[in-house]
């Protein structure tokens, strides 16, 4: 070959070469922003006297969400929303002591100068965007930490001697898996939702029926000063349904049905849907004319699969008793301090029944081919999880859900620095679904109660999740002659703590999957792997004392008049 054509070739060659740089680069554009104004801050902060910063991350969230919601075939929102949102964490002082670590304010907010983050990829509107937040966290967090200093010195004792926090050395992660957006078509998706709505122009009892889709789906970007540089997607689509009726007696009854994927195409076929909503509005049109329960209940319940998810959620992903750590200290109160309770305070005790072993195992990503939507490679702090983290060992507290904030000896970072993720809620001794409503009955007869109840969902009312009155029970009274059952109206279940699982008396030997949806999850939800049902020894019911108020209503619904056509 000669020296021109190898003159040409080579020509080509750096041609390519630069065109993957540029496309590598403009892919990149978010990463090479956080990096580049990572390094200039911990170059260049400084701030009079203060101390430096020891530790900066940073987190850019790059989204698309739609939401579409119809009723009775008609579109009444259809919304897209590309969205940047930005999180800055900055500690002046050293991994023992810092500025995080003598009070239970541990957020130094951006306050008044913060600046929007581009939603397009403008590589100097990032870093302008980071800098703004940079420049005012670093000077509340100098501040803060001069102030402990000053804090520490005045008690005259040794850090080690005082409630304190500390920040979690981790090992540097380098994890890219950045994914392409999906393609979708907002008319089509617009269509199918309303066509679904449209199912519901043939139930005239109905006072409200709407149907909604929403899709969110992004890439976490995280990168600190430690060297962690970890790149994530996400993508939760939900389909739900929702519907609304009177009892005579002007009762409000409610249901809801949803279905979870990873994007739209993956919902179940619309035959499917079709017999599930029929089955829905069926059973709720019956149970407009079910007696009110308006009695107190202590006793044995049979919880299904629906509500034991809800009731878990509830409970063991709670700060209070739960198995996910609270990282506030304890307040000095006067000379002492003020110890409270917290979960690691009952670590290696026994929180329920000896039946019962929790784990985390948040890198699993299918179950018996069923995706688990809660399933994360690594937490929001960068810090990648242990495949399999025993929580609870046959009754007995092991470990809790922790981030990079330690308060008590014998915390670690554990890559749970927001959510869950997926967990497994296992039973020793289980038998057989069917065999449990037999050993309701039993109990209940041998406490002499008159009945016993199945609870089987738990649905949310309007205005956020709840036992306490604020959820629709769909609950069912047993006879314990015939083991017939009853739904009952408006029963409320009342305040369930841990307390309640340490007296079960059997468990499904079969094992489903739950989806609860979480906000403060890494991926917006949590997948649970529980039994299909448990029968507790001793929960509490009572009526609820919301009274009713009967409608005339003087024009029949124009549904109604619909069917008779």
């Amino acid at each position: 070959m000669n020296n021109y054509f190898k003159a040409i070739l080579f020509s080509f060659i750096f041609i390519a070469a630069c065109r993957v740089a540029d496309a590598q680069k403009k892919e990149n554009v978010i990463m090479n922003a956080m990096n580049d104004e990572l390094n200039r801050s911990m170059n260049d902060l400084k701030y009079g006297e203060y101390a430096k910063p020891f530790f900066i991350a940073y987190s850019i969230t790059d989204s698309k969400s739609i939401t579409i919601m119809a009723t009775l075939g008609a579109l009444i929102r259809s919304l897209e929303f590309p969205q940047k949102t930005q999180g800055v964490r900055l500690l002046a002082g050293g991994y023992d002591f810092n500025d995080e670590s003598l009070d239970n304010d541990i957020v130094s907010g951006p306050g008044m100068n913060e600046i929007a983050m581009p939603v397009n990829d403008d590589y100097y509107g990032i870093r302008r965007a980071l800098w703004a937040s940079t420049d005012n966290v670093y000077k509340n967090a100098s501040k803060h930490f001069q102030r402990n200093k000053m804090n520490l010195e005045e008690q005259k004792k040794e850090l080690k001697d005082i409630p304190h926090r500390s920040f979690a050395k981790t090992d540097v992660v380098k994890l890219l898996i950045d994914s392409p957006f999906v393609k979708y078509d907002k008319v089509k998706l617009e269509n199918y939702v309303r066509e679904l709505s449209a199912l519901f122009t043939q139930y005239g009892d109905l006072t409200g029926s709407n149907v909604y889709l929403s899709f969110n789906e992004g890439n976490n970007y995280f990168a600190n000063s430690e060297g962690t540089r970890v790149i994530t997607p996400f993508r939760l689509a939900v389909l739900g349904f929702g519907v609304d009726i009177k009892s005579a007696d002007g009762d409000n009854l409610s249901d809801q049905l949803n279905y979870y994927a990873s994007e739209p195409g993956q919902f179940p076929s619309t035959d499917k849907i079709k017999k599930d909503i029929s089955e829905m509005v069926k059973k709720l049109e019956a149970k407009r004319t079910a007696a009110v329960f308006n009695e107190d209940y202590s006793g044995p319940v049979l919880i299904e699969h629906g509500a034991l998810a809800e009731i878990i959620a509830g409970t063991l992903f709670s700060n209070d008793e739960g198995v996910i750590a609270n990282n506030e200290i304890n307040t000095g109160n006067g000379m002492a301090y003020d110890q409270g309770s917290s979960p690691d305070s009952r670590m290696g005790k026994t929180i329920v029944s000896e039946m019962i072993t929790v784990k985390a195992l948040p890198k699993m990503k299918t179950f018996k081919g069923m995706p688990l939507l809660g399933a994360f490679d690594a937490d929001n702090e960068g810090v990648i999880p242990p495949a399999q983290l025993t929580l609870v060992e046959k009754g007995k507290l092991k470990n809790l859900l922790n981030d990079r904030t330690i308060t008590k000896p014998g915390q670690t970072a554990n890559g749970h620095g927001q959510g869950p993720g997926v967990i497994s809620v296992s039973f020793e001794n289980t038998v057989a679904k069917a065999e449990l409503k037999n050993r309701l009955i039993k109990e209940a007869k041998s406490e002499n109660l008159e009945y016993a109840f199945i609870l089987k969902s738990i649905k949310e009312k309007a205005g956020g999740r709840g036992q306490d009155g604020g959820a629709d029970l769909d609950i069912y009274k047993v006879s314990l002659t015939d083991g017939t059952e009853e739904f009952v109206r408006s029963a409320k279940l009342n305040s369930i703590s841990t307390k309640v699982f340490k007296k079960i008396i059997a468990a499904s030997n079969d094992t489903v999957v739950e989806h609860i949806e979480a906000r403060a999850s890494q991926t917006g939800v949590v997948s649970l792997l529980i039994p299909g049902a448990v029968v507790f020894k001793q929960l509490e019911l009572s009526g609820s004392e919301t009274p009713f108020y009967k409608n005339d209503i003087f024009v029949v619904s124009p549904l109604k008049g619909n069917m008779m056509k």
